[in-house]
């Protein structure tokens, strides 16, 4: 089954880019929300009514695109020896190419950020092959009350190379 974007949402720009550092202060509000928790574990694990839910947003200056997911953890688990899919993580799927290409596209190869708190708390967070990441990819996870915050930045250098110049759209799979 391959199933298509879903829906077009704008992508706003800014002047004034966040601070990549994992919290949420640069983020008045974020303009997507889960609001169905998402479980792909052990369904009995998950007790509160928002545990497993997220948040997100988006924005881009003159070299960045900036990402943002408050995420939703009644119970957190993590270990920077583990990969971020076999603990708590959450992860994006960028497809950069022009949207004829993406729509049609399963995603292999799309680099992906796979991302799950570090044991310290914060920090870039555990990240998985960030090697394979567009150069210059700045992360950053913060734990919180709450579960906790996922920042990037990747470089829109990445976005034009792969539309051949000036980037008309971006699909993005969180």
């Amino acid at each position: 089954i391959r199933i298509q974007p879903q829906n077009w949402f704008p992508l706003y720009s800014t002047k004034k880019p966040p601070k990549v550092d994992g919290k949420l202060k640069d983020w008045p509000l974020l303009q997507y929300q889960e609001l169905t928790p998402i479980v792909e574990a052990d369904p009995f694990s998950h007790q509160g009514d928002q545990d497993g839910s997220f948040a997100f947003d988006m924005i881009y200056d003159e070299e960045y695109l900036y990402l943002v997911a408050k995420v939703v953890d009644d119970q957190i688990e993590v270990n920077d020896q583990d990969a971020p899919y076999s603990i708590d993580g959450i992860g994006f799927q960028l497809h950069l190419g022009p949207i004829a290409k993406s729509a049609a596209y399963g995603g292999y190869g799309a680099p992906q950020l796979l991302i799950s708190p570090s044991e310290s708390g914060k920090g870039e967070g555990n990240v998985l092959n960030k090697s394979r990441l567009p150069e210059g990819t700045q992360t950053a996870c913060r734990l919180t009350e709450y579960g906790y915050v996922v920042e990037a930045a990747l470089p829109l250098s990445a976005l034009k190379a792969a539309q051949g110049g000036d980037w008309k759209s971006l699909r993005l799979n969180v």
